[in-house]
């Protein structure tokens, strides 16, 4: 964390000598973003930011990528105050259905699936009115859902017996983020390339598994439901359970945008 503050704060310090140099050798353009040059207020933008670790999820195999990175949408209400919203969205399903073979006259069922949503509503305000380095800061409030099902059934077709597991998850979360960070304008071109750095807290509400398990043998036949911390069966079972967790930690994203008029 310290090692990223002090390379944020050095890029700062940099982007702000550069800005000033430049704008005291360079008049300001007061046109439109038409001709390539900062956006003013009526204007929109889009801009992917993934984060360090995100990108480092990319590159690594062994790390399951959930989704794109935060892909927001802006729109100028002033020249200096921005709206914007993110969205993040990933989803996973498998599907297992097979006949059993001839030692077992059966069906087998085996369904798992997942889905991981984010959306991230926020208003940022930018320092300067100056088309060459463009120094903001902001809050935004993430709000979302994480959610997980696996379903299994075992039947013989010949009895009638049967055996159903359904093991489920439905996350709330929600928060804040504090960001600033710098873009810089290229070229003549409606594009944009900077740093952002952004402090979130988060709360993960609704974190336990709930376990139904239903069941047919012979003339005996059950159904349960439980609760544990995880989806592995292991650990301590819970008549009742509330399982929640809350984040502080902060992240650098890498930003691209492009703006445009309609």
């Amino acid at each position: 964390m310290k090692s990223k503050l002090l390379l944020l704060s050095a890029l700062f310090f940099l982007g702000a000598n550069i800005s000033s140099a430049q704008l005291s050798v360079r008049e300001n353009n007061p046109s439109v973003l038409k001709t390539g040059t900062r956006p003013l207020a009526g204007s929109f933008g889009m801009f992917i930011g993934p984060s360090l670790s995100e990108i480092q999820d990319i590159a690594d195999n062994n790390v399951e990528f959930r989704g794109l990175p935060l892909l927001n949408i802006k729109h100028y209400l002033t020249d200096r105050v921005e709206a914007r919203v993110g969205i993040q969205l990933h989803k996973k399903k498998q599907i297992f259905e097979g006949e059993l073979t001839n030692s077992e006259a059966g069906l087998s069922i085996d369904n798992n699936s997942e889905s991981h949503f984010r959306l991230v509503p926020g208003l940022a305000y930018h320092f300067s009115p100056y088309n060459i380095m463009d120094v903001y800061a902001g809050v935004g409030i993430p709000v979302g859902t994480d959610k997980h099902k696996i379903e299994t059934r075992w039947e013989d077709t010949d009895t009638g017996d049967f055996m159903e597991n359904s093991i489920q998850k439905s996350t709330i979360v929600y928060g804040f983020t504090l960001f600033f960070g710098f873009q810089a304008f290229i070229a003549d071109l409606p594009m944009a390339i900077g740093i952002e750095y952004g402090i979130s807290s988060l709360t993960h509400s609704g974190l336990e598994y709930q376990y139904e398990v239903d069941q047919k043998i012979g003339t005996s036949s059950s159904n349960q439901t439980y609760y544990t911390k995880d989806d592995n069966g292991w650990g301590n079972t819970y008549k009742e359970l509330k399982y929640k967790e809350s984040e502080i930690g902060g992240e650098i994203r890498i930003t691209l945008s492009y703006f445009f008029d309609l």
